[in-house]
Formats: structure tokens, C-alpha cells, sequence
């Protein structure tokens, strides 16, 4: 097993590009909203779903070149760790030292290429990290309160205006 791909997985994926998940509107690419160029995290109105990669395993590490590209400084790799813990890595690597992190999805499979996110999710994450935590926590402490096995129905009184 290698983590090198060797030249038969080379030839594939120049073969077979990545499926283009974006939609087109007349004949131009929409990208997703956190790579267009005047995306500023720290100024959205609204907030990013991570519901499709919160149960994923992450590595952080400080990122170098160009953001949106895989080139990160291997000796400041931490992992692996859960979501909230790779969102609290993003968030004091930032707060502390003003460097992007570079954060990569990690993958058991080998015929899987690499993921990480891009540039303006790791931005929502730096700007937004404490409440993307606190809500997580609050989130988590409701879903544990009121779980199906504590629920009980609510209790109505009927006001009949026979009873005076």
C-alpha cells in the first residue's frame, strides 16, 4: 500500500476529471459562495451548514501559498480531530498566531483524492469559531435533555362551562 498514486491513478484522473458539482447559468461556472473573490466571512449575513462534514475526522495545519491549494507547513500538522475540536485548532491558530489553517478531511480509502475546505469556510471558521462551538454545546445539552425516553406530552386542562 502506497500513499504515492502510481501512474495507472495518474492516468485515470487526468482521464476522468472530478465531476463539476456547481451549477452553470449561461455558459458561466457558479462556484459555491465561499470561493467567489468578494466572499468576507466576517461580514456574512447568515451562517454555513456543517451538518455534511460534522461526523468527519480533520487534520489543521498551517497553511501555505495559495489557500485554496493543498500546500500546508508539515511540521505544524495536528490531528486527528473531531469537528468541534478541529474548529477550536482553526479558530486559537488564528486568534494567537494570525495564520490560516489549512484543514484537510481524512480519508481511510486510497482511491479517494484528498479533501480539505476552502478558503472562506476556513474563514467563516476563524471569524465565527466560539459560536459555531457554543452552539454545538447548547445543541448537544437540548438533544440530551429532551431525548424521546424524557419527553412527556404537555397537560391540558379542558375549561368545560358546565363546572361553576
Amino acid at each position: 500500500m502506497s500513499f504515492i498514486p502510481n501512474g495507472d491513478q495518474k492516468r485515470q484522473d487526468k482521464l476522468n476529471p472530478k465531476k463539476d458539482d456547481s451549477q452553470s447559468v449561461a455558459g458561466t461556472v457558479q462556484l459555491p459562495i465561499t470561493q467567489s473573490e468578494d466572499f468576507c466571512a466576517e461580514l456574512m449575513d447568515g451562517a454555513i451548514d456543517f451538518s455534511g462534514i460534522e461526523n468527519e475526522t480533520f487534520l489543521v495545519a498551517v497553511n501555505t501559498g495559495s489557500r485554496n491549494k493543498p500546500p500546508l507547513l508539515a511540521s505544524t500538522m495536528r490531528g486527528p480531530f473531531e469537528f468541534f475540536d478541529m474548529v477550536e485548532a482553526v479558530g486559537c491558530m488564528w486568534e494567537r498566531e494570525q495564520h490560516h489553517a489549512m484543514v484537510y478531511v481524512l480519508t481511510k480509502d486510497f482511491d479517494k483524492s484528498s479533501q480539505f475546505l476552502d478558503e472562506g469556510t476556513v474563514d467563516y471558521i476563524e471569524a465565527n469559531w466560539e459560536e459555531i462551538i457554543t452552539s454545538g454545546i447548547l445543541e448537544a445539552a437540548i438533544a440530551d435533555n429532551y431525548s424521546e425516553d424524557k419527553v412527556i406530552p404537555a397537560g391540558l386542562i379542558g375549561a368545560n362551562p358546565d363546572d361553576d
